[in-house]
């Protein structure tokens, strides 16, 4: 609310992107959890059922996102993001929706 952009009753225009958010402060500590979010969406690309709907260019465009966070371009250290993916793999976000 102290954004200099924020309008009082006006609600935010990227709701549940808080990612594609200009404001967003991403900390070596959310690294482990956005690389179980790729993985998960990486996973929904393979079922065929999302393909089909208009959910699957958001998991792409997501994907792309994250990729520029966690990928060789990131402005994380390699160290720090093998550390953070490994540690991501005691992550399941699956709520059962693949099955």
């Amino acid at each position: 609310r102290k954004l200099p952009n924020y309008i009082e009753g006006k609600p935010c225009s990227l709701f549940n992107k808080c990612l594609f958010c200009d404001n967003c402060l991403i900390t070596k500590d959310h690294l482990p959890m956005l690389f179980a979010q790729q993985r998960e969406f990486l996973s929904l690309l393979n079922n065929q059922k999302i393909v089909n709907t208009p959910y699957y260019s958001i998991i792409e465009d997501n994907i792309t996102l994250l990729e520029e966070i966690l990928g060789e371009n990131s402005d994380f250290d390699i160290s720090i993001r093998e550390e953070a993916e490994i540690l991501s793999r005691n992550i399941d976000l699956s709520n059962g929706a693949l099955m």
